[in-house]
């Protein structure tokens, strides 16, 4: 081959290379893409969730103020039971019945001091559960929007990694 017809040889590998290239890139961007985006026939995954996670016995403390002129707080309980061989984290809370919902833990300290923590995520092991109750972990609802009598039902939202959620219905209850 003379000098001319290699460099055009040369010039169609590497365009051949480049757009070989691109059309890896595409390919890995759309995978990504179609893995990320929610299924069209379940798009918040709840089915999946439906026979994944279950949870009991959701009950919430009548409201309560803890100093004169603050809004109410109160604080929810239940069980949160894992049927899947997959682990799930607890990453988001949320009802319309309270301006703050947040993830807590009670504790004791080493002076024997009752505390409490805000938690970023609860873990549910596969095949175990949680369970939220008094002097332990559960859900504050923090700066309620109305008055919790015992009777009242609201909704509390679970939201779990992966963009899954669940909706519990919550009683007010004494317990």
């Amino acid at each position: 081959m003379n000098d001319s017809n290699n460099l055009i040889y040369e010039d169609n590998m590497i365009l051949k290379n480049i757009i070989a290239i691109i059309a890896a890139i595409l390919c890995f961007s759309l995978s990504v893409c179609f893995a990320a985006a929610p299924n069209s026939n379940n798009p918040d995954n709840t089915a999946i969730l439906a026979t994944s996670i279950d949870t009991r016995n959701a009950w919430a403390r009548p409201s309560i103020s803890t100093t004169i002129g603050k809004r109410n707080n109160s604080a929810i309980y239940l069980e949160i039971v894992n049927n899947s061989d997959t682990n799930y984290n607890l990453v988001n809370v949320s009802s319309e019945v309270a301006n703050k919902v947040e993830l807590h833990k009670s504790f004791v300290d080493e002076k024997g001091v009752s505390k409490m923590v805000q938690l970023d995520k609860l873990v549910i092991p596969a095949k175990t559960s949680a369970i939220l109750q008094p002097g332990g972990m559960h859900i504050m609802l923090l700066d309620l929007k109305t008055t919790l009598k015992v009777g009242d039902k609201f909704d509390l939202l679970l939201y779990f990694d992966n963009n899954i959620k669940k909706v519990v219905q919550v009683e007010v209850k004494t317990q």
